[in-house]
């Protein structure tokens, strides 16, 4: 099982190098460990018994549902039924791996080891993400692009440019880190007389890489990992030194600001491409679902692509790209959802997440925020964070063995 725990945690980051059309690194890695899961622990199970699981449930039969109604409307020419059965089978996969992730946390030695490779992972991307900055000052401007099985936003490899190691864009590789950094936090805090760990060293890793990354969204993302955990991360020395550390934490705001004055100023302006495809071109992407009487079934699962293509659509901000083979450049996931399951398939997605973590409403902020960063609804990454995170927050911590 090691191996197989290996495999997924190693090929997690990968979700931006692609095996073939619309299969990823990473969507091998969790289809690995769905195999590991079935053929390892004979309780595994495909549809679970307890209530907890229902909401998850719930999006699976929409998602299955809304696809037949799609299906059967003869209008939807631009519908491949191929790539709707394929993602109802990743999200099976996803339902699955959901579902029987805990069958690692009642092994301690083997959510021990998920965890230490997981931090093996960050140092070796962050460790890249340095030799791309550094390279920079030497005049080589080279990015982690190999032809055929990554693609690129446009990067120009002529000029400085915000790093982003081995993913398509600086916002992916921090959404990517402090994803991890969440989920290992909130594992550490729980069982750090357990698990050894030097916390400090990747936490400062983290940030830096974070800086360097030069992402607003990476900035809130961290910022609100260190405001949910400040008891452990900083310990007596909030209550002792808060007058310190607020100043502390204000200068460093102030230099993130200064930093990036140019380009807040550009966002404020809307003068930010990034910033204006995420916010207003989620809103051009909106109303397309309105106005083509999809509100409530969307377009179908994983059919944006297919859908925007078929259709002579003129966008301001959204950015689109016609000849672009994985992907169709949302990069909102409330948009995205909408877009392809509808008003309904958002309402039970937000039911999900909120059901999920309710009792931790910090890390239900964190996702919602993370959100407006980034759009994948079958990504690994993604979910394998969900799925520790709801079995750490809502699985019985006195006694892993008893988790279901």
């Amino acid at each position: 099982m090691k191996t197989i725990i290996w495999l997924v945690i190693v090929l997690l980051p990968f979700f931006n190098f692609f095996i073939a059309p619309n299969i990823s690194f990473a969507d091998v890695g969790l289809l690995i460990g769905c195999f590991g899961f079935f053929f390892y622990f004979n309780k595994s199970m495909i549809f679970p018994r307890e209530k907890k699981f229902n909401h998850l449930i719930y999006i699976l039969i929409w998602v299955v549902l809304s696809s037949l109604l799609l299906l059967l409307d003869n209008k939807n020419s631009y519908i491949n039924s191929l790539g709707i059965i394929k993602n109802i089978f990743r999200f099976l996969m996803i339902v699955y791996f959901f579902v029987n992730l805990n069958f690692i946390f009642r092994n301690n030695f083997l959510q021990n080891y998920l965890f230490k490779t997981w931090v093996k992972v960050i140092y070796f991307i962050c460790l890249l993400a340095f030799v791309e900055y550094l390279l920079q000052f030497f005049g080589i401007y080279y990015s982690y692009y190999f032809d055929g099985i990554t693609t690129t936003t446009g990067r120009t490899l002529k000029e400085s440019f915000r790093i982003s190691s081995i993913f398509n864009e600086p916002s992916y590789l921090v959404i990517y880190l402090n994803f991890s950094l969440l989920v290992i936090t909130e594992f550490y805090s729980q069982y750090k007389l357990s698990f050894k760990l030097n916390y400090t060293r990747l936490l400062y890793l983290i940030v830096l890489t974070t800086a360097l990354a030069q992402s607003i969204v990476g900035f809130i993302l961290l910022t609100l990992v260190l405001i949910s955990y400040k008891d452990m991360i900083f310990g007596n020395r909030v209550k002792k030194n808060k007058f310190l550390l607020i100043i502390i934490f204000s200068l460093l705001s102030g230099l993130i600001i200064f930093f990036n004055k140019e380009r807040i100023q550009d966002i404020y302006a809307f003068e930010d491409g990034s910033a204006n495809h995420r916010l207003l071109g989620s809103l051009e992407l909106a109303n397309v679902i309105i106005d083509k009487n999809y509100f409530l079934t969307g377009i179908g699962f994983g059919q944006q692509k297919g859908f925007l293509s078929s259709k002579s659509i003129d966008f301001t901000d959204h950015y689109f790209n016609r000849s672009l083979g994985t992907g169709s450049g949302i990069n909102n996931m409330f948009v995205l959802v909408f877009f392809q399951l509808g008003s309904v398939g958002l309402f039970l997605y937000l039911l999900f997440l909120y059901k999920t973590f309710k009792r931790r409403k910090n890390i239900f902020i964190f996702l919602i925020i993370s959100g407006f960063g980034w759009a994948f609804t079958l990504n690994p990454l993604y979910w394998l964070s969900i799925s520790i995170l709801n079995i750490l927050i809502n699985g019985r911590k006195k006694n892993l063995i008893h988790l279901n």
